[in-house]
């Protein structure tokens, strides 16, 4: 049996509407795995971000009580602490050549260490 015209072309537009909608569902799935791994991302930066902090903690700890020199302190500190970075602690811009702080193995207000 032979289709009418109209029907045909209601077939069609109805192919070019499934079209649409299956690649919008690809789209938003697309954007859902990314915000996902964005995410996860995040989570990472975060757990480094607190090891790095306890670090700097554990080291002024043991330089504290001599278990350790300062340059451990200073390297703690530097790897907490990003390049050109406003540091999340103390507010301040950390440079390549300086700690926390803005100065060389700066801890912070009256030796404590900030996190």
């Amino acid at each position: 049996m032979l289709q009418r015209r109209p029907d045909i072309a209601a077939d069609e537009a109805a192919g070019k509407y499934r079209g649409q909608v299956l690649a919008a569902f690809e789209q938003v799935e697309n954007n859902q795995s990314i915000i996902d791994g964005l995410g996860s991302a995040l989570d990472d930066q975060r757990a480094a971000a607190a090891a790095a902090r306890f670090t700097e903690y554990l080291s002024m700890r043991r330089y504290k009580h001599g278990a350790v020199g300062y340059l451990d302190v200073v390297v703690a500190q530097k790897l907490r602490c990003k390049p050109n970075a406003v540091c999340s602690s103390c507010r301040r811009e950390c440079w390549p050549d300086q700690g926390v702080g803005g100065r060389v193995g700066g801890s912070g207000v009256g030796g404590e260490v900030m996190g």
